[in-house]
């Protein structure tokens, strides 16, 4: 942990600039196209579940 400490210091002491900006509405763009998307996975990944499970009661039903 103390080899660390100078590490730390040197990093703090001489910052890098990254000549970079990223507005809150650039970051609420982001987030609702990462929740749009997984609200898309999971309605599609629920209908091919549906579907084979009907597949299957079709086959149970046939049995009885």
């Amino acid at each position: 942990m103390i080899r660390f400490i100078p590490i730390i210091i040197l990093i703090a002491v001489y910052p890098i600039d990254a000549h970079a900006y990223i507005n809150p509405s650039t970051v609420s763009l982001i987030f609702t196209a990462i929740a749009g998307s997984l609200a898309v996975i999971g309605y599609y990944a629920r209908s091919i579940f549906y579907k084979i499970q009907s597949f299957f009661n079709k086959k149970n039903d046939k049995e009885k």
